[in-house]
């Protein structure tokens, strides 16, 4: 099977500073992000993110095989608007 990924640099209004393989990413409230791949993946692919700037964290919820939710905080565990990387792999 061949492997394929899906990544993208966001901005804390849910912009797309650059990305491959991703058809959007809506920022969907206080630190709420739903990220959408370009071609779906076969199963669920394994999926992280990495948050941008010091102090956050970022935790994940994997949608279908071409959505998952991102979900940024700060370092009390509130909802904030953040950066993050995202990486997305598994089969095509």
């Amino acid at each position: 099977m061949a492997v394929a990924f899906a990544w993208a640099l966001v901005a804390g209004n849910g912009s797309m500073t650059s990305s491959q393989n991703i058809a959007s990413c809506k920022h969907a409230g206080t630190g709420s992000y739903m990220v959408t791949y370009k071609k779906p993946f076969t199963a669920s692919p394994g999926v992280q993110a990495t948050p941008m700037g010091a102090g956050g964290t970022v935790s994940l919820n994997i949608m279908a095989q071409n959505m998952c939710e991102v979900f940024t905080w700060d370092a009390n565990g509130k909802a904030v608007d953040a950066g993050f990387s995202f990486l997305a792999v598994g089969d095509a």
